[in-house]
């Protein structure tokens, strides 16, 4: 799991506001979506090498298009001890300037920034798996 904080503006106040919001997949989410979507599990088994500063304006589409399903996929709400994931969730949490914001440091040309949420809304588990099995991907990235 993976607690990102952004900082918003109230479109209606201009007030500056910072939320903290959630992402986290589970191993049943990850297998479905390698049988549901072929295309999305390979882009994310290659997301870890994928140069975003030095890519076509087309293909540099394809690679937001790419994250910003990732990020409703794995979006969920806090609730206790919960982790709540809803359509209607992910519904609100699209059309929030939090949506932009996130998107926004994930596609800012930092590859890191990128592989580093893949990682963390991994479970724990298979994180370290991968990084067993792809040590050169994860190289001066945060544990």
């Amino acid at each position: 799991m993976i607690k990102m904080t952004v900082e918003t503006e109230n479109f209606f106040t201009q007030e500056r506001m910072t939320s903290d919001i959630y992402f986290n997949l589970t191993k049943d989410e990850l297998r479905r979506i390698a049988e549901t979507d072929p295309d999305l599990w390979k882009a994310i088994n290659v997301m870890s090498t994928v140069d975003t500063e030095n890519m076509s304006q087309e293909d540099g589409l394809k690679v937001y298009s790419i994250i910003r399903k990732l990020v409703l996929l794995a979006y969920g709400v806090r609730d206790g001890n919960r982790f709540r994931k809803t359509q209607a969730d992910r519904d609100e949490f699209e059309v929030s300037a939090e949506f932009d914001a996130v998107l926004d440091q994930l596609t800012d040309g930092e590859g890191a920034k990128l592989v580093t949420f893949l990682m963390q809304i991994m479970p724990s588990d298979l994180r370290d798996q991968v990084q067993q099995e792809h040590p050169e991907a994860f190289r001066g990235l945060p544990k």
